[in-house]
């Protein structure tokens, strides 16, 4: 676990919010304090996660984050995962507040050539979704 300062300077305006709401305002800037935290399972294993938070001051107030991925491994061709982030983002009015969600499945296929009965070296070919 981590605390964090973060400062911010807006060159463009920018919506936060991602919602086409109003924007803040170009050259402002923010100072904010964050807490950051990370679990991660072990990576060996055929199944894993892992875990992340950052939460706290987000430009004029508040945001919560929590994201992360869970992989399954099925050697020697692979493993596929999937990859997740939620958003809670609060802005003060007249700007917009919102609640983002991302989700992004992912497959790795490992494929060995054979060239007169060795291996080439290893030839990988990668399926992202």
């Amino acid at each position: 676990m981590r605390l964090r300062q973060e400062y911010t300077y807006l060159f463009d305006p920018f919506d936060p919010s991602g919602s086409e709401g109003l924007e803040l305002p170009a050259n402002t800037d923010y100072k904010n304090f964050l807490v950051m935290a990370n679990y991660s399972s072990d990576a060996r294993k055929r199944l894993s996660f892992n875990l992340n938070t950052r939460s706290g001051g987000y430009f004029n107030r508040t945001r919560i984050n929590f994201s992360g991925n869970l992989a399954y491994r099925y050697q020697p061709w692979g493993f596929a995962s999937l990859n997740f982030s939620y958003n809670r983002i609060r802005l003060p009015e007249p700007y917009n507040s919102s609640n983002l969600y991302l989700i992004g499945p992912r497959f790795d296929f490992t494929f060995h050539a054979m060239f007169s009965g060795q291996p080439l070296s290893n030839t990988i070919a990668r399926l992202v979704i």
